[in-house]
């Protein structure tokens, strides 16, 4: 709160009365403070694949060299409203010819919502080639569910 000193006159026009202990100052409400300023647009943070999907990443490469192997590029709508992305998509130009979901070694609770997830989008687009890999005792297990 800020403080003004008046002149006597405007002490008088105002009510007050010399002597009554403000000694000339009256408190005065200060402007309220402006609103912060808008957010920026949020541009989302950039994502990397983890350790195992960086290797099943490196072995995809040497076993389709002629595809354009992308990370988390795409998402499908499923029927409940939801949304599966999964970690990868290999593209021949402009045409998607399969993705995959990419785990380690069954650890958490969590990964059999991405099983369920993955087989749902299989399911409801039958048109894509899906890949489950799965890295067991230092090794790739894969499990593909292709288009009928």
């Amino acid at each position: 709160m800020k403080a003004v000193r008046l002149s006597r006159e405007d002490l008088h026009r105002l009510g007050y009365k010399p002597g009554d202990g403000r000694g000339g100052v009256i408190p005065v409400q200060s402007p309220p403070a402006p609103p912060p300023p808008a957010p920026a647009i949020r541009v989302p943070r950039q994502r990397h694949p983890n350790t195992n999907e960086q290797r099943w990443f490196l072995s995809a490469k040497a076993r389709w060299p002629g595809l354009v192997i992308r990370y988390e590029a795409i998402s499908f709508r499923l029927a409940a409203g939801t949304l599966y992305t999964p970690d990868f998509s290999g593209w021949d130009g402009a045409h998607l010819v399969w993705v995959a979901e990419v785990k380690g070694a069954w650890k958490l609770g969590s990964q059999s919502r991405s099983v369920l997830a993955w087989k749902y989008a299989a399911a409801e687009w039958p048109a894509v080639t899906f890949i489950f890999a799965q890295r067991k005792n230092g090794e790739w297990a894969e499990s593909e569910i292709r288009p009928q």
